[in-house]
Parts: C-alpha cells; structure tokens; sequence
C-alpha cells in the first residue's frame, strides 16, 4: 500500500533477478563445454566450437549483467516510493501527537528513528529481496548442475554442504 502503483515492479524484479541469474551460470556451462572438448578431443579439438562457447559465454554474460541491472532498477523504484510515503505518513502521524510527547522526546531523535527505519526498508527492498532471490536461484541450480554433469561428484560436493549445514545448527543451537 505504501509503494502505490510502483509495487507492481517488485514481481517484476524479482523475476528478472531469477532469470537473470540463472542466464549467469550460462558462461560456466560454457566454460564445462570448452574444457570437456579439450579433454576429450586434446589438440585435435575444433578452435571454432571452442571460439564459438567463448561468444556464447559472453554474450550471457552481458545478458546477465542487462537483465540484473534492470531488476536493480525496477527494485530501486518501488523502494525509492515505499521510502518516500513511509516518510511522509511517519511524519503526517507525529504531527497529531500531543505535544506531552515532544517534551520527552526530541524532534532530532524522532527524525532519526523515522529516516533510519525507512532507509532499512528501502535497502531490503532495493538490494536484499533482488538478491536472495537471486541467490536461492543460484543454490538450486548449482544443485542440480552438479547432479546434471556427474551424480557422483554431485553426491561428494553435497558431503561438505551437509557437515557445514549440521555445524551451523549445532553453532546457533536449538533456540
């Protein structure tokens, strides 16, 4: 409610986080590609298949690098008006208090509370929701590309992953 019609940019950006991550873990793949076809085919291996994953490496990743700065963009939108209306409605709020209230509490302070919570909630919605989406993407995908490529390594890398996991519980405890 306090973004109006800017809200609507927060799905998009998200989306286009998501998409664009995942055309970001292209490059690698293309990466894999060349290195298999070098390691099966050594020196008799064709330079223009291999000059040919090198483009398509690039060409993603400036795709990714487009489509992650326009989700930034859109996210930075609707945050940039959600920050602004939780402004002026904290503030057209304060101007009703009664004035017992200013005696206790000074103007200085309660700008501080209001423009400090609002800057969190812009840097939330601005930076961090595009990017765990993002990365909850890349986690995934990385996941299923290590079981894509080779289960067995797929199976070792997820060893470390469960250990790490399993310290952290123990480290944080059950609360």
């Amino acid at each position: 409610s306090h973004m109006g019609k800017k809200g609507v940019l927060i799905p998009f950006s998200i989306t286009l986080s998501v998409l664009g991550n995942l055309i970001g873990m292209i490059p690698f793949v293309c990466v894999w590609l060349i290195i298999r076809l070098l390691f099966t085919q050594g020196a008799s291996a064709s330079g223009n298949e291999i000059v040919r994953y090198a483009w398509w490496a690039f060409g993603f990743s400036i795709l990714f690098i487009l489509l992650y700065f326009t989700a930034l963009m859109l996210s930075h939108l609707a945050a940039f008006r959600l920050e602004r209306n939780l402004r002026y409605s904290a503030m057209q709020k304060t101007v009703h208090m009664p004035l017992g209230f200013f005696t206790k509490n000074s103007t200085g302070k309660m700008r501080k509370v209001i423009d400090d919570n609002a800057g969190i909630v812009h840097t939330f919605v601005a930076h961090q929701l595009p990017d765990l989406a993002g990365g909850i993407t890349v986690f995934i995908t990385t996941l299923v590309l290590m079981f894509v490529f080779d289960w067995r390594l797929g199976l070792a890398c997820l060893i470390p992953l469960v250990i790490a996991f399993a310290q952290f519980y123990l480290m944080m405890g059950k609360n």
